[in-house]
């Protein structure tokens, strides 16, 4: 009983620590601007760019629901797309509204495991894409820090940029040969999947049948909503180029993939005010966007909200759809 009472408490004590830390963030940000200013900006944002917004974000949505659809093909657990685009809504609204950006990818797995997917498949199927995933963000952001070069005028940042892309290669492949780990590693609790985890990523990751197509799903899928930027921007008539806002906001998503802010807010927003002061954005302006950018990609999470309501209830299928 005690052990029970314990766990949901340090779950909430994790959620209260991640929300102190999205606000203390906000909070530095803000004591150095003029939020006066900030809200003026977002005042100054048309209706046309945010739903364009808004219509990028969504199309995102898709492209993940796509992404995993084909992830979970590979590995031989196939799910309808039909079932796999309303669950990418329904993990997509759980990941802005859970302390934990992960919390998402736990109710896919267990509606994917619900429509009869085994409960490990269920668990690589969800895990290997989300690495799909970051490992095309890795592609952009590298490429984008390539492309901007000396725009970036510190070279640590530059260098820590392009340094993420031979250092996701290498974790692919490390996660590929887990198999090949001495038997007495394989014990560890965390590597007793070790087999069927380094097989299914071979199959995903090293297959090129399924690794470019994955890869280009990936990189669109941030592109689409670095486009959003770029459509709020327009909309704010800043001048900022097209390919200055995917390469700046795809290292922007890469530092908001680090677990330590309640849905990315907050830690965000520094990164946004940080990266884009390289293309000459005011500090200000750079917050606003963020915070635009954050508030509209929750609105594009709401139809998981209906989703859930309208699923939670309905029975287990007992077999995964094909």
């Amino acid at each position: 009983m005690q052990e029970k009472t314990v766990k949901p408490l340090k779950q909430w004590l994790f959620a209260l620590l991640k929300l102190a830390v999205s606000i203390g963030f906000l909070a530095l940000l803000l004591r150095g601007l003029d939020l006066a200013t900030v809200v003026a900006v977002l005042g100054r944002l048309p209706a046309t760019a945010i739903a364009a917004g808004l219509i990028l974000m969504l199309a995102q949505f898709v492209v993940l629901g796509l992404r995993w659809w084909l992830v979970m093909a590979a590995i031989e657990a196939p799910i309808a797309f039909g079932k796999a685009l309303p669950i990418t809504f329904i993990g997509g609204f759980f990941n802005q509204v859970l302390p934990t950006s992960f919390g998402g990818d736990a109710v896919r797995m267990w509606q994917a495991h619900r429509l009869g997917i085994g409960g490990q498949a269920a668990v690589i199927g969800v895990l290997l894409e989300r690495i799909s995933g970051l490992f095309g963000l890795v592609v952009l952001t590298a490429l984008g820090a390539a492309y901007l070069g000396s725009d970036i005028d510190d070279r640590l940042v530059r260098l820590g940029l392009l340094a993420t892309l031979p250092l996701a290669v290498a974790g692919v492949l490390a996660l590929a040969a887990l198999d090949g780990l001495p038997e007495r590693w394989r014990r560890a609790p965390l590597l007793r999947e070790a087999a069927r985890l380094a097989r299914d990523s071979r199959r995903v990751f090293l297959a090129p049948a399924n690794a470019l197509p994955l890869l280009l799903l990936s990189m669109l899928s941030h592109v689409l909503t670095a486009t959003a930027i770029y459509a709020f921007a327009e909309g704010l008539q800043l001048g900022l180029p097209f390919a200055t806002c995917v390469a700046l906001f795809s290292a922007v998503i890469l530092v908001t993939t680090i677990p330590i802010s309640f849905a990315g807010w907050g830690l965000r927003e520094g990164a946004m005010v940080a990266l884009f002061a390289f293309a000459g954005l005011g500090a200000d302006t750079a917050l606003a966007l963020s915070l635009a950018f954050g508030a509209s990609y929750l609105a594009a999470s709401l139809p998981g909200c209906a989703l859930w309501l309208a699923w939670r209830h309905a029975p287990s299928t007992g077999a995964a759809s094909r």
